[in-house]
């Protein structure tokens, strides 16, 4: 039976023509050109305007919309709430530790993918039959066991400090500059969005939908929930651990003590923030989100005393969490409605003006 989730439009109950679309949130899956074209405006522009500052933030953000855009394909589309991303992370970094000696930089990246999947198709099955609170303790579950499994790795192999990772490069490219790194980061950004729009438009991320909208109601029309939400998982964990092994090969480290409960929170919060389901919410959410502590010692600059630097982490938290409530509030889908009510008008208008020059 299929998995299609169908939604009339506007024709005439019982006509023969009446057709079928997708739920909003499948259209609303970003087109490979206009990936394309973002990545390199943002290339051309960190490339050739941003000092070096601003260029490592770029690196970071980059990497950031890797991972908030993974776990929105789990919690925006297939409505599984996870706060287990800082596991899979961790999953890829110690990967990557492991499969570098054997074929760097790529390797590691895809050896890490693979083997955060495999733990998000295992935490799926586990959890395939919960749902809401319980299904948030299993992801929780996860973050605590790969945290312990991790410090266990340091110790036995007398690596207090953390793995260091080599300054790597792919095939005759050396990733020595954060511009080079920059590009690096922006091809896996394409790469993952294009694969997300790919899933949305096809069978699987109908089911993904499907499940998200009405779990129950999935399973009548033939949907397979227990296998669809193990991969939901496994696939949003296999691109999150991409992430996590490239973000590592850049910090050049890798340790235990960095995937805290406080990274998978701050995932969960540029989702949230940005827009569940939406196309480019979650990157929005993942540039404020990691841009935030920039601008929090901004505001020390001038204080001799630095409140905001030596109470960073507790003030980033709080912040999410403010950032959270008022988004409830004012607007749930979140910044990327919330700019699409501002720039619409904008649009109009233009539009306006345009049909008037023409005539």
């Amino acid at each position: 039976m299929s998995t299609t989730v169908k939604t009339p439009v506007a024709d005439p109950p019982g006509s023969p023509g009446q057709r079928w679309r997708l739920p909003s949130s499948a259209e609303a899956a970003v087109s490979p050109v206009a990936i394309v074209v973002g990545c390199l405006v943002v290339l051309a522009l960190a490339w050739f305007a941003f000092t070096p500052y601003y260029l490592y933030l770029t690196v970071l953000t980059a990497f950031a919309c890797i991972g908030a855009a993974a776990l929105n394909l789990q919690m925006g589309y297939t409505g599984l709430v996870s706060i287990g991303n800082a596991g899979f992370m961790a999953v890829g970094a110690f990967t990557a530790v492991w499969a570098d000696h054997f074929g760097g930089l790529l390797a590691g990246v895809l050896a890490g993918g693979v083997a955060a999947g495999i733990v998000g198709l295992l935490v799926g099955a586990v959890a395939m039959r919960l749902r809401g609170f319980y299904l948030v303790l299993s992801t929780l579950a996860l973050q605590f066991v790969v945290a312990f499994a991790g410090q266990e790795i340091e110790q036995a192999l007398n690596k207090p400090a953390g793995f260091i990772l080599p300054i790597p490069s792919a095939g005759p490219w050396q990733l020595g500059s954060d511009r080079s790194w920059l590009m690096f980061a922006l091809i896996l950004l394409a790469i993952e969005l294009i694969v997300i729009h790919l899933i949305m438009r096809g069978r699987l991320g109908r089911a993904f939908l499907a499940i998200r909208e009405h779990e129950n109601a999935a399973g009548v029309v033939g949907v397979n929930v227990a296998l669809h939400k193990m991969l939901s998982s496994g696939i949003s964990a296999a691109m999150i651990g991409v992430g996590g092994a490239g973000l590592a090969y850049y910090i050049g480290n890798v340790d235990y003590s960095t995937y805290t409960l406080d990274l998978a929170v701050s995932y969960a919060a540029m989702v949230l923030i940005g827009g569940l389901g939406s196309k480019y919410g979650p990157l929005l959410g993942a540039a404020l989100v990691t841009l935030l502590p920039a601008l929090l010692s901004a505001l020390d600059s001038g204080s001799s005393a630095g409140y905001f630097t030596q109470h960073a982490s507790s003030i980033d938290l709080l912040v999410y969490g403010l950032l959270i409530i008022v988004i409830v509030i004012v607007e749930p889908g979140g910044l990327a409605v919330l700019l699409r009510r501002l720039t619409d008008p904008v649009g109009r208008q233009l539009a306006r003006i345009v049909r008037g020059t023409g005539s």
